[in-house]
């Protein structure tokens, strides 16, 4: 569950709809280095490592957006559906841009959206995340960047969230769920959603093969 205070800023949604997840969508890549330093905190991703097991969270990248003894919010901010805002909202108008599709943010508040939006002066109504990096659920907000003609390099559309209890989100670390990685605006809006992953999670470490063990260990002078 998310924290109430949190959960009543979402956009409430007409009628409840099914996730139909696209594969793609595009941009460019750039790599991302884990801080190891990292503690969970607004603006930090959370990168699932391959031992994930919740099949929710296979593969995924979460935006922290809240982080505090309340619990956890945050968003998946890799995977799109192939619903449009229309469908949700058809009040709102319909630019009919890319930036319209829904990106699925996660299982929790299938009921609500929330976006995230890349300005370079603070906003009203908004929360800032990082850097030029707000997130909001505000209705008559998203209404203003829409007419504002934010594209998918200024504004992501989310059905859904992450959210975790006080103590959940340490403890999946604690096990190794998760790879903490300092969040970035690039990442977010101009990298390929197939290539946000696995640029996070970095190639697996080698595992050395077994050969014979040698009789002699000693090491000759350089």
């Amino acid at each position: 569950m998310i924290p109430l205070k949190w959960a009543k800023g979402m956009v409430p949604l007409l009628y409840p709809v099914l996730l139909p997840l696209a594969t793609s969508v595009s941009p460019v890549s750039q790599e991302n280095v884990s801080q190891q330093s990292l503690v969970p905190e607004k603006g930090v991703f959370l990168v699932a490592t391959p031992g994930m097991q919740d099949p929710r969270f296979r593969r995924s990248v979460v935006l922290l957006l809240e982080h505090g003894e309340e619990g956890t919010l945050g968003l998946i901010v890799n995977k799109v559906t192939e619903i449009s805002l229309a469908q949700v909202l058809p009040d709102l108008e319909d630019s009919g841009e890319e930036s319209n599709l829904l990106f699925f943010g996660g299982p929790v508040g299938l009921n609500g959206i929330l976006f995230l939006t890349r300005n370079a002066e603070p906003l009203k109504r908004a929360e800032q995340v990082m850097e030029d990096v707000y997130y909001s659920g505000d209705k008559r907000l998203l209404e203003e960047l829409m007419e504002l003609g934010k594209g998918a390099g200024e504004l992501r559309v989310f059905l859904g969230n992450a959210g975790w209890s006080p103590g959940q989100l340490a403890a999946e670390i604690k096990e190794g769920a998760w790879k903490l990685v300092r969040g970035d605006s690039h990442t977010l809006f101009e990298e390929d959603l197939d290539d946000i992953w696995p640029g996070l999670i970095g190639p697996p470490t080698p595992s050395p093969f077994m050969v014979q063990r040698p009789h002699s260990t000693t090491v000759l002078p350089g």
